[in-house]
């Protein structure tokens, strides 16, 4: 037992931890005798009381330390569409044997229990006789009918018949015909009695599935054995002993204060108002002992160490998500079990089939086993068929409702930082994008310069070329005056009034596009300041959207709505 924990936690005690099974030992005497006497015996309590650890740590471990019984622990499953195994197909494999001797009477194709635990029997290897635990037996009921009335029928053959009518007819033929002979020890060994004790471990509110199997088992309910809520004595051995106890544990040897056990035990009966279930008592031991006397290496647990036994639990809760490595996964476990698997307003649990699960919350099948071993949530066969999954135990319900606001709480303290940041990072651009308007701004107010240089350039050209029209225009009129000269020189006159009047032409248009272009460029600058101001303003940056209306007055002085708009934020700015 090296290596391991004082405490099985949420885990079911296994066989090799029965010396640590404590507070139970009249349970399992009182069921060990029980089982002596009957035939089939079925142990019923409601979830979370330990029937599992009974069996495995308690009744297991008796019957094999007395040796006269073999047993078998047997479980189903839920039945899943399109398997082929059935109940029946599960028994017989846990239960391997064959006998030559039924092998020479056996009829063909038999497989049956009888056969299997027959031939046990005759190898001679297991003692008087034989136990058959069938834990969770309501997984049965998951099966199609079919197959559960085939495991029931072989099941009352096992218990009720000595030779099944089928091998005593082939055993007396093969005597009749001198096909095969059988020595006197051969045929006692054949007729001896077979000791088969039968244990079915069932849910309190799936009891009534049992009347299914009357036609078989027809006292199935007569020999019933309730698992009863720990006592308070029961309930301080299974506290105290495990640590006292001196095996080769992880943890050293350790004690609790009185107080102590009054603050677990109080805790766990609500003050005396409720049943000590052993669930709860594992996890906060197994909290503790982890927590306490390993993490702290106290060997003393006082009072202060479990004054909030709820937020252990809490803890238990956020300690087992957090062995989820990836960080999506962990967010889709908890939204399963705090969002899925709790109805908040009557703070109770609720049941999700597989599918449900896989599709709506974004779990894999990986991370749903996962949960599973972690025992935060558990499955139970659904008699549809399959799995429903649920919180382990209603003890979880407040811990994890506890952890889902503090969840909420965070997620929305984290939205609200994000929203900030988004706020933050769009007047940052804002302001960005204000400055590459200011550098647009400085390089279209250097081209409005380029531009009215080059329209003052234009109109001298124009003066310019007036003025040689003029003196043309006299040429001309000496020209006229001077007939006498010849008509080479008058039509070179000619010639140069029609280039000036060309040339004339061409600097008036020049002069009026330079005049529109300029016009229309002094009406692009004002609309981009007025929308540089109107951005500021939005981002709430008066003083800047109050620089750029002005300067977009200063451009086009006629706009009286603009100038309005001016004295109107200079009226609030002086206001405040």
């Amino acid at each position: 037992m090296s290596n391991t924990y004082r405490y099985p936690g949420a885990r079911p005690f296994t066989t090799g931890q029965q010396r640590i099974f404590y507070g139970r030992e009249r349970e399992v005497g009182s069921l060990s005798s029980l089982i002596g006497m009957e035939q089939l015996v079925v142990l019923f309590s409601k979830s979370g009381m330990g029937k599992s650890s009974l069996l495995n740590a308690g009744i297991v471990p008796k019957i094999q330390a007395e040796g006269r019984l073999a047993p078998f622990d047997i479980r189903f499953r839920a039945f899943v569409e399109g398997e082929t195994e059935m109940p029946l197909d599960k028994a017989r494999n846990r239960i391997q044997g064959r006998s030559a001797l039924l092998g020479r009477i056996s009829p063909k194709g038999d497989d049956s229990l009888w056969l299997r635990l027959k031939s046990r029997q005759l190898e001679g290897a297991d003692g008087n006789g034989f136990l058959l635990i069938f834990d969770q037996f309501e997984e049965l009921f998951t099966y199609p009918e079919k197959a559960i009335d085939a495991f029931a029928q072989e099941l009352s053959e096992l218990l009720f018949t000595n030779i099944p009518n089928r091998y005593r007819e082939e055993l007396e033929r093969k005597l009749a015909s001198g096909a095969a002979t059988f020595s006197e020890a051969e045929l006692q060994a054949l007729h001896q009695p077979m000791k088969i004790r039968v244990v079915m471990a069932i849910r309190s509110d799936r009891m009534s599935l049992l009347n299914k199997l009357k036609a078989f088992l027809p006292h199935i309910l007569e020999n019933c054995y309730e698992l009863q809520p720990l006592s308070f004595e029961q309930a301080e051995d299974a506290i105290l002993l495990p640590a006292f106890d001196a095996g080769n544990f992880t943890s050293p040897r350790f004690d609790y204060e009185d107080e102590a056990v009054e603050t677990l035990i109080g805790f766990l009966s609500e003050q005396g108002r409720q049943d000590i279930e052993s669930f709860q008592l594992q996890i906060l031991c197994e909290y503790l002992e982890k927590m306490i006397v390993i993490g702290q290496k106290k060997k003393r647990i006082s009072s202060a160490d479990i004054e909030n036994p709820g937020e252990i639990l809490e803890n238990y809760y956020l300690n087992n998500i957090a062995q989820i490595q990836n960080a999506e996964d962990r967010l889709a476990a908890r939204r399963l079990i705090e969002e899925g698997l709790i109805f908040d307003e009557e703070e109770r649990r609720l049941s999700l089939y597989e599918g449900q699960i896989l599709r709506n919350y974004q779990i894999s099948p990986e991370l749903l086993r996962q949960l599973l071993d972690t025992h935060l949530i558990r499955s139970e066969p659904s008699m549809r068929g399959g799995y429903t999954y649920e919180l382990s135990h209603d003890t979880l319900v407040a811990p994890v409702l506890k952890a889902k606001a503090r969840r909420l709480e965070a997620e929305r303290r984290e939205k609200e930082a994000e929203e900030q940041r988004r706020r933050e990072a769009e007047l940052a651009e804002l302001r960005r994008e204000a400055e590459e308007e200011r550098e647009r701004a400085r390089r279209e107010a250097e081209l409005r310069t380029k531009a009215e240089q080059a329209e003052k350039v234009a109109h001298d050209h124009a003066l310019r070329a007036r003025r040689r029209a003029r003196q043309a225009l006299i040429g001309a009129l000496l020209a006229i005056a001077l007939a006498a000269i010849a008509i080479v020189f008058f039509r070179m006159a000619k010639n140069s009034e029609q280039k000036v009047q060309e040339s004339l032409k061409a600097e008036e248009q020049a002069r009026q596009l330079a005049e529109q272009n300029a016009a229309k460029f002094r009406r692009e600058i004002v609309r981009r300041l007025k929308n540089e101001a109107q951005v500021f303003l939005e981002a709430g940056q008066a003083s800047y959207a109050l620089e750029r209306l002005e300067e977009a007055f200063a451009i086009d002085t006629a706009d009286a709505v603009l100038k309005q708009r001016i004295e109107n934020l200079k009226n609030e700015r002086d206001g405040e």
